[in-house]
């Protein structure tokens, strides 16, 4: 992956973000919890995506946003979300903002914006599981879940992660990020 980067950079005419080797090494260090490689990586990206006025620039928006709050920095990752729903709205792909809003369920219930974050992660998968968009869906189960063990509810929690949990193989990255909430659900609830 080092290399294909490296590759990229001397290339004069830059790769399309989705099929960017940048890209993919950001998320690599995003689910490697390598939260300053994936933000500088994802800077670079968003950089170049709103430079040529890609749609795909709300799915970088979306990982930017993730990574500004874990890095503590709510206000950074509410604006990430919100220019990611500008842009998927504008380009009106379905995907694109079905991704936004299950990272914007995140987003919203990490700053307390309880019925916002609940809207957003509900209309995800409301837009994705008759689809059978399953990694979107993931990251609104996540979300939700998140949010409701947030909220002291632990069997409402674990309604929502167990399933998420359980479908997903090992080593999948949302259901990495969501076993410590499925786990805290579980010792909540005895």
């Amino acid at each position: 992956l080092e290399g294909a980067v490296a590759l990229e950079r001397t290339l004069d005419e830059p790769i399309a973000v989705g099929q960017s080797p940048t890209f993919l090494s950001a998320m690599c260090a995003l689910w490697d919890d390598d939260v300053e490689t994936a933000w500088s990586a994802l800077t670079s990206i968003d950089r170049q995506a709103q430079a040529r006025s890609e749609s795909w620039r709300a799915i970088v928006l979306t990982h930017l946003a993730e990574v500004e709050l874990r890095r503590g920095r709510t206000d950074e990752a509410l604006t990430a979300i919100e220019e990611a729903m500008q842009i998927a709205e504008f380009w009106n792909v379905v995907h694109a903002e079905a991704t936004v809003l299950a990272t914007a369920a995140l987003v919203r219930g990490t700053v307390g914006d309880v019925d916002e974050a609940r809207r957003a992660g509900e209309r995800a998968l409301e837009l994705m599981r008759p689809v059978g968009y399953d990694v979107i869906v993931r990251v609104a189960e996540h979300a939700l879940g998140f949010l409701e063990l947030s909220l002291g509810d632990v069997a409402a929690a674990h309604a929502v992660l167990e399933p998420l949990i359980m479908r997903s193989g090992i080593g999948q990255p949302t259901a990495e990020a969501a076993a410590p909430d499925a786990i805290e659900a579980l010792l909540g609830m005895g």
